[in-house]
């Protein structure tokens, strides 16, 4: 027996194949070919606003122990089956270059493993360069049994970051299951019935709580059914045992992964070099050098120094309360903030989206004005001026407000606080964690029953 350690990403196409999906097929063929895994298949979540990349910009770590006399096959047969997935949907999106990496194990010293892991830490928050892969492959030499790259190779780019991070640390898992490629609905047809608990205290991101929607399930084309996430195997087998009647699928595989975590943000903490870049992950203290304000379409603007650098911090109508807590901010205060740097199209200061709010300097009680809302029609009523009260800009309907045009309320800022599930990221870690971290990984199954084959 060889141990191979083996690392896929970028597999996306136009009917959504998926790298989490044609990863199973890997798993199958290795234990039909007298093969066994080690160690649950990773799935590691890389930096999220890689421009070129889908949102949760995965990839995908396999490491197995296969009979040395069937890996000639085994490295045939995942060139020619990649090339199969990518015609049978369809062929690939635009931009996307998949790959696999296969590297040989026992041959991996602790340097070498080091070299590795401290890739897969960068592209975590930064945007990883050609140039760095090459040097990389470079010196890992004869450690690669086999490169697939046929249309690019910055699909060896998350391939090797996701072999590198082995989740030594804290970690979740998640039950993905999947369809048939041959059903391609944008509506998973899931008849659950709405009297189940959809999360527990173990379990997130099931659930948008603010306007009770239901999360687990995507809707584009791709395979996935659903997928649930949690800190602990049984709670999310047990969540899928109450719900396996209400749901058709073809497969399903139990991944331990990244999700949930702010892996991207706490490499940072460490990480005293932080540079202020387009596409960066960045986490730390702001001070708010103009008043907030929202424009038409609701997204809350500030202007902000950090580290000497002048940028313009968002936080987009998506985020929900997120801005309520920022909107009451005034010029001076100063918190710690987590999020990206993005170009800016109309200033040539960088902008900061934001996704995670500290605050630091600021009284955990302040009063401000606010706009009330429309009673008609829900949005947000400007100000006649002063004892003329409110008038709604979208129907017309007109409060008066006597003596003064002030509206004023007494909010509680919290310590933390996060979007809604609806819009956070795969890698940012939940309320509900914090205080519930996994202190260290031990490799190896927790369960005996950790994936499923209908065929």
């Amino acid at each position: 027996m060889k141990y191979l350690l083996i690392g896929l990403d970028d597999i996306d196409s136009y009917a959504g194949g998926c790298t989490t999906h044609f990863a199973t097929y890997i798993v199958k063929r290795i234990i039909d070919s007298g093969g066994y895994l080690t160690d649950y298949p990773r799935l590691i979540r890389l930096n999220p606003d890689t421009p070129w990349r889908t949102r949760g910009n995965g990839a995908v770590a396999i490491e197995a122990m296969f009979p040395k006399n069937r890996i000639p096959f085994l490295l045939n047969w995942l060139e020619k089956s990649l090339h199969e997935y990518i015609l049978l949907n369809d062929g690939l999106r635009p931009g996307t270059q998949p790959g696999i990496v296969v590297l040989d194990g026992s041959k991996i010293t602790r340097e070498t493993y080091e070299k590795i892991n401290l890739f897969s830490s960068e592209a975590l928050y930064r945007i990883i360069s050609h140039d760095e892969l090459e040097s990389l492959i470079s010196y890992l030499g004869s450690h690669i049994i086999k490169i697939v790259s046929p249309y690019g190779r910055r699909g060896l780019i998350g391939s090797l970051a996701a072999i590198g991070n082995y989740l030594p640390h804290d970690y979740t898992y998640e039950l993905l299951v999947y369809r048939k490629l041959s059903i391609r609905d944008r509506d998973r047809a899931l008849n659950i019935a709405p009297s189940l608990n959809w999360e527990d205290e173990y379990t997130f991101a099931h659930v948008d709580l603010e306007r009770k929607n239901i999360l687990w399930t995507p809707h584009g084309p791709d395979p996935v059914v659903l997928g649930i996430r949690g800190d602990r195997i049984s709670k999310i087998i047990k969540i899928f045992r109450n719900i396996e009647k209400y749901v058709s699928y073809d497969r399903w595989i139990i991944y331990v992964t990244n999700q949930g975590t702010n892996e991207h943000f706490k490499r940072l903490i460490h990480y005293r070099g932080q540079s202020i870049e387009a596409f960066n992950q960045y986490i730390g203290v702001f001070e708010l050098c103009s008043n907030p304000f929202r424009d038409k379409g609701g997204h809350l603007h500030s202007n902000a120094i950090v580290n000497s650098n002048l940028v313009e911090v968002m936080v987009y109508e998506p985020s929900g309360r997120l801005r309520e807590f920022l909107d009451i901010l005034k010029k001076g205060d100063k918190m710690i903030l987590g999020g990206v740097f993005k170009p800016s199209r109309y200033h040539t200061n960088l902008l900061f989206n934001t996704q995670i709010i500290s605050f630091c300097s600021v009284p955990i009680y302040r009063e401000s004005d606010v706009k009330p809302i429309c009673p008609s029609c829900g949005s947000r009523m400007e100000s006649l001026g002063k004892s003329s009260g409110y008038e709604c800009e979208k129907c017309r309907y007109h409060i008066k407000v006597p003596h003064s045009s002030k509206i004023y309320r007494s909010m509680w800022i919290p310590h933390l606080s996060l979007p809604p599930y609806r819009s956070i990221r795969h890698l940012s870690k939940p309320l509900k964690r914090y205080g519930r971290e996994h202190k260290h990984r031990v490799k190896g199954f927790r369960s005996r029953v950790w994936f499923y084959f209908r065929n």
